[in-house]
């Protein structure tokens, strides 16, 4: 009776998994099925991709072997005085029947704006055999002196130049510039008291007393008195004071903050001493509750010489 029930027993136990195995069959042939496919895309896909890559790196080569956009002209605008035609061309690389397809754009204009005296770029190719540059160059607003170290030991005085925003730029040498625009820089208003490690070409002057010289200068443009004066010397030696010298001869004293308040003061004094016929020879304006002042008579003080005639404006050379 016993081993009656166990022979039942296995008997049962083999039909159904002889039930399991055949119910799971047909999902193990369409899961096969499946990864087949797959597999079938996959290769599909890759041998696609390769091919195209292929083709299209031999027709752009067979392209670039032609000649069809050889370049003929090279077409450069400069706004400035200080770049020329030939510099951009040696800086960027260009010349005459190189393939337009083949220059690299983007390198070209990141090229010309690591230039210190460049403000910005603009490359543009024009099919066939034309390429567009423009150059906007950075306008000096201020020089500074101070001394270099030689490589062979010792030590050189250097001009460096900054533009409104305070971006360092080395002096031309000489030829690279025209004697008018030579003499512009000469007459840009010395700031005086920069640690030379602050001085890095390409790069925004590391000190806050230079930033606050240059807010000076630009507040001062703004006034009707920057018509008859000019701002000789900023000495931003003093912490939180400027010393500022004009070609009048006076000397006066700012504080960083405040500078358009200080400047409508400077002028209201300026006028007042010029009814009184007398001028300016020192003035405190970095207190706020009075004007501590010394003038001259007109008449005494020294002569006003005549200011140097000024570069006319920023003319574009197109080459």
């Amino acid at each position: 009776m016993w081993f009656g029930k166990s022979s039942r027993k296995r008997h049962f136990e083999r039909s159904e998994v002889l039930e399991v195995r055949s119910r799971s069959e047909p999902v193990r042939r369409e899961r096969r099925r499946l990864v087949i496919w797959a597999l079938i895309v996959a290769l599909s896909t890759f041998g696609i991709v390769v091919g195209v890559s292929y083709g299209w790196s031999w027709g752009r080569q067979k392209v670039l072997d032609a000649g069809l956009f050889a370049l003929k002209t090279v077409e450069i605008t400069i706004d400035g005085n200080w770049v020329t035609a030939e510099q951009v061309r040696r800086w960027v690389g260009i010349r005459e029947g190189m393939n337009l397809l083949a220059i690299d754009l983007p390198r070209v204009r990141r090229d010309l704006e690591l230039v210190p005296q460049v403000r910005s770029a603009s490359v543009e190719r024009v099919l066939p055999h034309l390429l567009r540059v423009r150059v906007v160059e950075r306008e000096p607003v201020a020089r500074v002196q101070t001394l270099a170290v030689r490589s062979e030991g010792g030590f050189t005085p250097a001009t460096y130049y900054l533009d409104e925003m305070g971006v360092v730029m080395p002096a031309p040498q000489p030829g690279e510039v025209s004697a008018d625009f030579l003499q512009t820089l000469e007459t840009l208003p010395l700031i005086r008291g920069v640690a030379q490690r602050d001085l890095c070409p390409g790069r925004k002057v590391g000190s806050a007393s230079v930033e606050s010289a240059l807010r000076l200068l630009g507040c001062f443009g703004r006034f009707e008195m920057a018509r008859e004066v000019e701002v000789r010397v900023i000495d931003v030696s003093t912490p939180g004071l400027m010393s500022v010298m004009t070609d009048e001869g006076a000397i006066l004293t700012l504080s960083h903050t405040g500078l358009e308040e200080q400047l409508r003061r400077w002028a209201l004094v300026r006028d007042a001493c010029m009814r009184a016929g007398k001028t300016i020879s020192s003035l405190d304006l970095s207190i706020t509750n009075n004007c501590p002042l010394r003038w001259a008579e007109a008449s005494n003080s020294l002569p006003v010489r005549a200011r140097p005639a000024k570069h006319s404006g920023r003319p574009n050379k197109h080459v």
